[in-house]
C-alpha cells in the first residue's frame, strides 16, 4: 500500500510518499498484544530508508510501550543532504508527539 504523509516544519508543508511494508497485530506470550507498522520511503521523499512504529500492551497489568525505530539517511541530491539535520530534529519531535498522542488516547484525555 502506498501512503502520502503530510509533514509541517519551519512554516512549510511537505508531502512525503511512503510504502506500507507491513502492518499487523499479534498476541504476545505474556497475554499482551502488539501493533506494528513498517513503512519505507519512496521516490520523492526527503529521506531513504524505513521506519517501524510499535505499540505493545505488556502482560495483564496493561503497561504500554511505544517504540519508533528509524533506519534512514538523506535521499540522493543536494537539497535532501542540506535538509538532513533539520529532518533529524523533525523525526525526534514526531516521536515525542506520537508518544504524547498515544498517552492522551490511552488516558482518555
Amino acid at each position: 500500500m502506498t501512503a502520502l504523509m503530510g509533514a509541517a516544519g519551519l512554516g512549510c508543508w511537505a508531502a512525503l510518499p511512503l510504502s506500507v511494508v507491513y502492518a499487523g497485530e499479534e498476541k504476545t506470550c505474556d497475554g499482551g498484544a502488539a501493533y506494528r507498522v513498517g513503512v519505507g520511503c519512496l521516490h520523492g521523499h526527503w529521506l531513504r530508508g524505513e521506519e517501524r512504529f510499535s505499540v505493545e500492551r505488556v502482560g495483564r497489568d496493561g503497561a504500554v510501550t511505544i517504540e519508533v525505530a528509524s533506519l534512514s539517511g538523506p535521499a540522493p541530491g543536494l537539497v535532501p543532504h542540506l535538509l538532513y539535520p533539520v529532518n533529524r530534529l523533525l523525526q525526534l519531535r514526531f516521536g515525542r508527539d506520537l508518544e504524547r498522542g498515544v498517552k492522551r488516547s490511552l488516558l482518555g484525555g
